[in-house]
């Protein structure tokens, strides 16, 4: 499959119209969400002035009920409008410029896959994952989606009043490829954070945490200042670790967090390659409702990198290479 940035006269063709068909959606939820708050809340205030004289207690209750009453209609209406969205255009621009490729925007990769990685070693107590993209690049097999892995963390106040929060463990883009390479231990390249903010004692922590971290693997030393400067390394096996982050992969590696501008974590685990890209803001989403301009190309060629994005791991990983090929 060939690179393909920019947009053809069959895609433009194509998905001109559903560009103006989503822009018509996009405003019509939009007078929908408008529609549904506006005389909610103007009967929510006009009862809650009621209230405030005549029982002053129930004024704060009226208007609350209202918002929740315009929350819960908005958000029907604005999933309803992703949900659009992601069939009409995402799906059809994937169908377009990479048939070969299959997108199930309403499933993801499961809890179990996820935790099985090691990446993220808290216990999940809310997992979410969707726009599922998988399939051949070259001679690698993929899958790719959203994930958002959260804790749920009890805070206790001085008079013992306990209140429940939630902690994000993972949120981005988890990327899962088949690995020829032979290996049998588990090697793992995480964001350095220790030894970039507390230099040779965060190294020192680094070594002595190992354990903790990744069980049953120690800090790996390599002897590449650019790419330690990015990853510390933790790996079951130093030789190993050496053989698989080979000097050229590094660089890359390097290389391609630079480019994203993001933090990124790398895992040889099960005879496949893990790379898990931190974000916030969620893959393939709408333009925004508040949006006050006509979506244009740039908007396609947003989209359509978005979907290339698992083609650039693959060729910036060098993932194809023959080396790859197990014998």
């Amino acid at each position: 499959m060939t690179h393909r940035d920019a947009l053809d006269e069959r895609t433009r063709a194509e998905l001109g119209p559903v560009l103006t068909e989503i822009d018509q959606l996009r405003r019509a939820v939009l007078a929908r969400v408008l529609g549904i708050g506006i005389p909610v809340m103007g009967i929510a205030l006009v009862l809650g002035a009621l209230a405030l004289v005549l029982l002053p207690p129930a004024a704060c209750f009226i208007v609350v009920v209202g918002l929740v009453l315009w929350s819960a209609g908005s958000a029907q209406a604005i999933r309803w409008y992703r949900q659009e969205f992601k069939r009409r255009v995402i799906s059809r621009l994937i169908a377009l410029q990479y048939p070969e490729l299959t997108y199930q925007p309403e499933a993801g990769i499961d809890r179990a896959t996820f935790s099985a990685i090691g990446l993220v070693r808290r216990e999940i107590d809310v997992y979410e994952s969707e726009d599922l993209l998988t399939g051949m690049i070259g001679a690698t097999a993929f899958r790719c989606a959203d994930v958002h892995a959260q804790a749920e963390i009890e805070d206790v106040d001085s008079d013992g009043d306990r209140t429940t929060r939630r902690q994000t463990l993972f949120k981005g883009l988890l990327f899962i490829g088949d690995c020829n390479k032979r290996f049998t231990g588990r090697l793992y390249v995480v964001p350095d954070v220790a030894q970039a903010t507390f230099g040779a004692l965060g190294q020192a922590v680094q070594h002595a945490t190992a354990g903790l971290q990744f069980p049953g693997t120690e800090l790996v030393a390599l002897e590449d200042p650019a790419f330690e400067r990015w990853f510390a390394v933790y790996g079951t096996d130093q030789i190993e670790a050496r053989y698989l982050l080979s000097t050229s992969l590094m660089q890359r590696l390097s290389t391609f967090r630079e480019t994203i501008g993001a933090a990124v974590s790398l895992a040889f685990v099960e005879h496949q390659v893990v790379l898990a890209i931190n974000h916030d803001r969620d893959w393939f989403e709408p333009p925004p409702l508040w949006r006050f301009t006509p979506l244009r190309d740039d908007d396609l060629r947003s989209w359509l990198a978005d979907i290339r994005l698992a083609h650039q791991i693959i060729d910036d990983l060098n993932l194809n290479l023959r080396i790859w090929s197990r014998a």
